[in-house]
């Protein structure tokens, strides 16, 4: 057995034919090659301006692999983000956490926030940990103007909605005594 770096080589005979078999040691293909999302206006944190972008029309490596970087962020948020963010009416974050590597390729629900719905619009994704990032292989949201976010500038917050007032919950900032019936929704 030899060595080349990130391939393992054995050498074996059948029938006195040499076999030569190789276990791979690389990341997986979509952790190398995958399609950047930079652009800083599809950050969270970056509230929607005069541009609207749809991810249904102006994304056109949908089903394929990316990866968030630079100004966008470097992964989806899981928490819900707040409406015209993300260069688009309805931004997507997702639910659940983020797999650990070991997990390989998981499935995710990403949900767009609407109309006081943090998850009025769903699409399914696959999400794989590629130990320094994530990756994820998205997939064509069901309208427009809903877009993937990317977790710059996102605040952990819950946002509850009642009426025409937003109550927003940072973490680790405010000590709040909340009424016995909202206490499950945070």
């Amino acid at each position: 057995m030899f060595a080349v770096p990130s391939l393992s080589y054995s050498l074996l005979t059948l029938n006195h034919t040499l076999l030569i078999l190789y276990i791979s040691n690389a990341a997986p293909t979509e952790c190398i090659v995958n399609t950047k999302l930079s652009a800083a206006n599809r950050a969270s944190g970056v509230l929607r301006k005069s541009f609207l972008k749809c991810d249904r029309r102006n994304l056109p490596t949908v089903g394929k692999w990316h990866q968030f970087v630079g100004d966008a962020g470097t992964k989806i948020p899981n928490s819900c983000v707040p409406t015209q963010r993300c260069g688009s009416h309805a931004p997507g974050w997702m639910q659940g956490e983020h797999p650990k590597k070991e997990d390989g390729v998981v499935d995710r629900k990403v949900c767009f926030h609407w109309s006081n719905n943090c998850c009025r619009w769903s699409v399914m994704i696959k999400v794989r940990n590629c130990g320094g990032h994530y990756v994820y292989k998205l997939e064509k949201p069901p309208t427009c103007y809903l877009r993937y976010c990317g977790d710059k500038g996102h605040s952990k917050r819950t946002i509850l909605y009642f009426g025409f007032v937003y109550l927003f919950f940072f973490s680790n900032i405010f000590k709040i005594t909340l009424p016995h019936e909202l206490k499950g929704l945070i």
